[in-house]
């Protein structure tokens, strides 16, 4: 409601009451009811005008208002308990069958090996049992492609358990024409069952076959030079021995003399080698030494150096006994001896004019020596 509506309302219920107040006759309403209806109908009036800028409705007088709606209350929903997913079974492996082969290698002829027409050969591959079933009585049979001249069936001999690895052969004959080849087997069970590799393919033979090419003319080889043999003995001038007080004696005593170590020196003279020789081979004899007192018994093991030492002297006395000797002997020489050592020894001389050696033994202790004479050293050299 407007307020000019308003406030024509309020005129007329004014009107109203001053009406009422004026004296009538008979029995009508006090004035203190009359005021009071004009006050309600006010009161009404700005409630309606109040409810209508409230957007609410607004009751007429005498009609109760509408009751208010209840609160709705918000409540929490159920909390949901999550169902598990299904488990799911593992798959079934799929069982592996009775017959089965695995390729390992090709134990002879690898794919495209040559061969010449008509040329013989054999042909190994190496297969693992991987089925269920032990093969015996099992067989190599052609499956398909080139023959080759082999048989159709080769028995495969033996028991071939599970697991195990076996290598099957079959004899072949390569084409009598130039071209590449490839022949196709499978296995057959006892039962004649025929299978192949884990693949499902058959396992091959690859070859390629050549012409002969013409043969060349054969060059003489020219012959290998002749071998040359030289016996030397050695120079007694310049042999002698070094004992460990440091004396220097004439003769090649090696031992002990009176609780006193002596190391024996032998010199070759190898002038007459030519300078670029090969030495094929070199021996030393020393059995025709003579031996005083147990010289192995007492003193053990003697052994022999490459020393080139010179013209002697007390420095030449080597202590201890040394590694990296050319021979050892553990009792009298019987004949003579080779080494690598000593074919070394001597070849790195080739182009000098000497070679020499320095002979020890183990241990020392009172008289007992080994008297190195007529020594031998046999070469044998070729030359370019």
């Amino acid at each position: 409601m407007n307020r000019k509506l308003m406030w024509g309302v309020l005129s007329v219920m004014l009107l109203a009451v001053f009406a009422c107040s004026l004296p009538t006759q008979g029995n009508t309403p006090s004035l203190s009811a009359a005021q009071t209806a004009a006050a309600q109908t006010v009161q009404a009036v700005l409630a309606q005008q109040t409810q209508a800028a409230l957007g609410q409705p607004t009751a007429l007088p005498g009609t109760p208002l509408p009751a208010a709606s209840p609160t709705l209350t918000a409540s929490l929903a159920p909390t949901l308990t999550p169902t598990p997913s299904p488990s799911v079974a593992p798959p079934t492996p799929t069982p592996r069958p009775c017959n089965l082969a695995h390729f390992v290698k090709d134990v002879t002829i690898p794919d495209g090996t040559t061969f010449l027409p008509n040329q013989h050969f054999t042909k190994t591959w190496r297969l693992q049992n991987v089925g269920t079933c032990t093969w015996q009585n099992y067989a190599l049979v052609f499956d398909h492609g080139d023959a080759m001249g082999g048989p159709s069936v080769v028995p495969v001999s033996g028991t071939v358990a599970p697991g195990q690895e076996v290598d099957i052969s079959v004899n072949l004959i390569a084409p009598a024409t130039a071209g590449a080849y490839r022949g196709y087997w499978r296995l057959r069970s006892d039962k004649g069952i025929v299978f192949g590799l884990t693949t499902g393919n058959p396992f091959w033979v690859d070859i390629k076959v050549v012409e002969a090419s013409p043969t060349p003319t054969a060059t003489p080889t020219p012959a290998p030079p002749a071998n040359v043999t030289v016996t030397l003995h050695t120079i007694s001038a310049e042999d002698g021995h070094v004992a460990d007080d440091g004396g220097v004696g004439i003769k090649p005593w090696a031992g002990s003399y009176n609780g006193h170590r002596m190391d024996a020196f032998l010199s070759f003279d190898i002038s007459s080698i030519p300078a670029g020789a090969h030495v094929v081979s070199a021996s030393l004899d020393l059995s025709n030494a003579t031996l005083e007192g147990d010289v192995f018994g007492i003193l053990g093991w003697m052994r022999i150096y490459h020393d080139e030492y010179g013209v002697l002297d007390a420095a030449d006395f080597v202590p201890g006994f040394p590694t990296g000797a050319i021979y050892t002997y553990s009792s009298k020489p019987t004949g003579p001896f080779s080494s690598s050592g000593l074919l070394n020894a001597v070849q790195s001389r080739i182009g000098q004019t000497r070679v020499q050696f320095r002979y020890q033994f183990q241990n020392n202790s009172g008289t007992h020596r080994y008297f190195l004479n007529d020594a031998v050293l046999t070469i044998v050299y070729t030359t370019p």
